[in-house]
């Protein structure tokens, strides 16, 4: 069974490792490097958490990101949130959890 959490930074790495399973082999050296303006210094986040982490016995398996982000709509400013980086760990899929996660 999948219990779904926010992030916690002691989550950080973890979820760069999980995000490179199965991508090319600099993917998580990019995706570290970009991960905190992405994820914990963006502006616009304002203290929210920037992932749903999905675990199993303690261990994150799933996950997906929340980008904060500033648009436009209907002529007036607003803010919103672009659903980034959905994962569920090769080990996991097939179980229904990305469909919870979303």
């Amino acid at each position: 069974m999948i219990e779904f959490r926010d992030y916690q930074p002691t989550d950080r790495q973890t979820v760069i490792d999980l995000l490179g399973q199965g991508r090319p082999e600099k993917y998580s050296a990019v995706k570290e490097a970009i991960f905190d303006w992405q994820f914990t210094a963006n502006p616009h986040i304002e203290g929210g958490a920037p992932f749903v982490v999905g675990t199993v016995d303690g261990e994150v398996v799933a996950l997906n990101g929340y980008m904060p982000v500033k648009l436009r709509y209907e002529g007036q400013p607003s803010r919103g949130s672009w659903s980034c980086d959905p994962f569920v760990s090769s080990k996991y899929r097939g179980k229904g959890f990305g469909k919870e996660l979303i």
